[in-house]
C-alpha cells in the first residue's frame, strides 16, 4: 500500500513484512513502524503528520508520523 500527503511532501509505504515506512519527497527515510500483520491499507493526513493503517490481523492503527 502507498499513500501520499496532499502537499506531496510525504509518502507512506506499507509492506507485506508488516512495516510502515515514511519518506520525504526526496526519498529520504523518516520513520518506520512495525504492525502485527501485513499492511492492507494506508491513508495520510493532509500534512502527512498522521498515518491511518490497517493490517491483515485485522487491526486498525492511527500512527503519528514523527521523525525519530
Amino acid at each position: 500500500s502507498v499513500a501520499i500527503s496532499a502537499d506531496g511532501q510525504r509518502v507512506a509505504v506499507g509492506m507485506r513484512d508488516a512495516n510502515v515506512h515514511l519518506y520525504d519527497a526526496a526519498g529520504t527515510a523518516l520513520w518506520k513502524q512495525q504492525l502485527n500483520g501485513a499492511v492492507a491499507g494506508l491513508a495520510l493526513s493532509q500534512d502527512g503528520s498522521f498515518i491511518a493503517a490497517a493490517d491483515e490481523s485485522p487491526r486498525a492503527y492511527l500512527l503519528k508520523g514523527q521523525i525519530e
